[in-house]
């Protein structure tokens, strides 16, 4: 799972962001993004999927789940092109693989499909601090769903390899009721175990940085905010030193999270503001128990690109 903190010479070159269309992306919402199903993939041959993300822990940035599939045959084939979890892949190496993806002519964008579901900040903590707030491991479940689906109704998956959130055998458990006809497999550090989970770790990290640095850049190009973690003092330094007393930060910046709590209490000249109307707290439930499917996950018009072909998404 890539949600490590990165070490910070990854930092000291930008993010390959020149190959994702900055028209495609919008940092204050949440949006789907996929390439086109490989031509050599067709209903009558059974698919392997993977799925992991990327900026989980951050207090910058979006949430990134990502989607890999291909063929069973050429799925035995993944290693040879140096997938690997996208912690230990420096950042030249991960945005090559990500180039031979989408480079038509190569073979791994000939017969490897992907797609991605970046949850923005902003939408990550609104529905956090929701007064009926949906955590971030739900979050994770619905992205998750989400992929599987638009995936499953394209192509035909056989197996799913999904890098854990929280205990492997209740999260299999949960998406094998869900999906029957499918084989679920999900495990820990499956980024680092099956290749096919490594090329969808290299397609979050990729997502994710170049999201950040399309970011940076509109804010201003000699910003150094660090990697996003609370655990960086670059970024907990911009964080302290770029907050407006009254409007807070701009939206890359995930208000849920404990460390802007704790700058927000420290500003002595930040406004306060008190909510006077009562808030009715529903019930806990068990894992997996359903509850309505927040609106940012249900309706979201997305702008699906696929490398040279705009179109119009109502059914994310």
């Amino acid at each position: 799972m890539a949600d490590d903190p990165p070490s910070p010479e990854e930092y000291d070159t930008k993010s390959a962001v020149s190959y994702i269309p900055a028209s495609s992306q919008d940092n204050d919402a949440t949006y789907f993004y996929e390439s086109a199903v490989p031509e050599c993939i067709d209903k009558s041959k059974q698919c392997i999927l993977g799925i992991d993300e990327a900026g989980r822990g951050p207090v910058l940035g979006p949430m990134v789940y990502a989607v890999s599939y291909c063929t069973k045959e050429f799925a035995e084939t993944l290693k040879d092109y140096g997938f690997a979890d996208s912690k230990v892949l420096n950042e030249s190496t991960r945005a090559t693989l990500m180039e031979q993806m989408c480079s038509e002519g190569h073979s791994l964008h000939q017969n490897l499909g992907w797609a991605i579901n970046a949850l923005s900040a902003r939408d990550i903590s609104a529905l956090m601090l929701d007064p009926n707030p949906t955590n971030l491991n739900e979050q994770a479940r619905y992205a998750t769903i989400s992929l599987i689906q638009r995936v499953a109704a394209k192509v035909n998956v056989s197996h799913v390899y999904i890098d854990t959130v929280g205990p492997p055998q209740k999260y299999e458990q949960f998406l094998q009721n869900l999906f029957p006809h499918i084989k679920i497999i999900v495990a820990k550090k499956a980024d680092s175990t099956y290749p096919i989970v490594s090329a969808a770790s290299v397609c979050a990290k990729v997502t994710r940085d170049g999201c950040l640095e399309l970011r940076r850049q509109k804010i201003a190009n000699d910003l150094d905010w660090g990697c996003g973690y609370s655990g960086d003092a670059r970024t907990v330094a911009w964080l302290a030193k770029s907050i407006d007393p009254m409007f807070g930060w701009d939206p890359i910046v995930r208000y849920s999270w404990g460390t802007i709590k704790d700058i927000y209490q420290r500003k002595v000249n930040c406004v306060t503001i008190s909510w006077k109307e009562e808030i009715k707290k529903p019930n806990k439930r068990a894992y997996g128990q359903q509850k309505q499917q927040p609106k940012v996950f249900d309706s979201v018009k997305s702008n699906v690109y696929h490398y040279g072909v705009h179109a119009t998404s109502n059914d994310f």
